[in-house]
């Protein structure tokens, strides 16, 4: 399945399909995910991963806003 995704612009943004393999536990959940919201497993994950980056993201730009005292 194929995601059309948009960057900050609104310009469509290039997508890449990758395989990864996760525990059977995290199947699960999202496979009941997918049957009591109606939403696809790839979209489920891609915000998923969208919201981890933008907390790691985040943290980054902190730790470089603060000035560093010895």
């Amino acid at each position: 399945m194929y995601i059309q995704d948009n960057n900050d612009d609104g310009e469509p943004q290039e997508m890449k399909e990758i395989k990864v393999k996760i525990p059977i536990d995290y199947h699960w959940k999202l496979h009941t995910l997918k049957l009591t919201t109606d939403a696809y497993i790839s979209e489920m994950v891609r915000d998923a991963l969208g919201g981890y980056f933008g907390e790691v993201f985040a943290q980054d730009e902190d730790e470089a806003e603060t000035p560093e005292t010895a």
